[in-house]
């Protein structure tokens, strides 16, 4: 059985008044995957969520949401997919009570479910506003984190998310990420645009660097990951349990086996929970962590060459 991705970007241009944005770009985001898009706004980083969305025509090429061309059947498409992006007017004149069970009428969901969901939300994007306040008298992060607080409660099958981190405060990102990351386990697959490389990193299974328009060849890298030494286990039983968490692993001899683990808190908690039940023992710890912005600047003084653009 073939596995269709979530997306499929095929020779994507994109020309606005005889200027060449985005050119020639292909790429895919698989099933439960988090794609990270690093680069700068003069980049053409702003025009890859709305591309992705149907939002925006390409002026070449194609997208493919899970094997359908988005241009001819935009509406099906459209509600597989979320979208939040700051450059989205959202001035609604209506409080936060109403836009909350219009929301849950709107989505099917019963009265409990719906509290339930809203309240985890709520704290991961710490909204903490008065519920009778009309959501267009809002502050503008006020009503990012509503927004952003909407498209989660959709519950669609692809998020696209341009720099979310913007309406987010340094203690809540944390929990969000984790958050994000808790869908992509169940089957869900993310776009998430970003100039914040920390961010980025701790956030995304994969990164691509944007330049210019362009795609960086070399310039497709994962995040940091922690290897760990295991020892003490039932080879087989072990390898099996690693591969239900789709962990990376290989043997450094008869009795030992080195693991790489995303270095992100849903996994490495994941993983030493499963590896204290197995009685496992961790004997050596190692962080990988590439330097995002100096891979960033590297590839960008070679791509001044043309020799590694894509």
């Amino acid at each position: 059985m073939v596995n269709i991705p979530a997306i499929d970007v095929e020779n994507v241009s994109l020309v606005k008044k005889k200027v060449t944005i985005l050119e020639d770009l292909s790429f895919s985001v698989d099933v439960s995957e988090v794609l990270g898009f690093f680069g700068g706004l003069e980049d053409g980083l702003e025009y890859v969520i709305p591309l992705l969305a149907g939002l925006v025509k390409p002026s070449k090429g194609r997208i493919l949401v899970f094997g359908v061309n988005i241009a001819k059947r935009p509406k099906l498409l459209r509600s597989k997919i979320g979208i939040f992006s700051p450059a989205i007017s959202f001035n609604l004149n209506m409080n936060l009570l109403s836009f909350i069970s219009f929301m849950t009428e709107l989505y099917n969901y019963n009265v409990k479910e719906a509290d339930k969901k809203l309240k985890e939300l709520s704290s991961i994007l710490n909204i903490n506003i008065e519920a009778r306040i009309s959501i267009k008298n809002l502050s503008f992060m006020e009503k990012q984190r509503v927004m952003l607080l909407s498209v989660l409660f959709r519950d669609p099958d692809i998020l696209l998310l341009d720099h979310p981190e913007i309406c987010l405060d340094a203690s809540s990102m944390p929990y969000f990420i984790r958050y994000i990351r808790s869908l992509a386990s169940v089957g869900k697959s993310v776009v998430w645009v970003s100039s914040n490389p920390d961010v980025i990193q701790s956030a995304a299974d994969r990164i691509l660097f944007l330049y210019n328009g362009h795609i960086l060849k070399g310039g497709e890298v994962t995040p940091s990951y922690v290897e760990f030494t295991v020892g003490n286990v039932h080879i087989d039983s072990f390898t099996k349990l690693l591969t239900t968490l789709n962990l990376m692993w290989s043997f450094l001899d008869e009795q030992r086996l080195l693991v790489r683990v995303m270095n992100n808190p849903d996994m490495l908690d994941r993983f030493l929970t499963m590896a204290i039940r197995s009685g496992a023992v961790i004997e050596n710890i190692n962080v990988s962590t590439p330097n995002l912005t100096d891979i960033y600047l590297d590839l960008c003084r070679r791509a001044r060459s043309d020799e590694n653009i894509i």
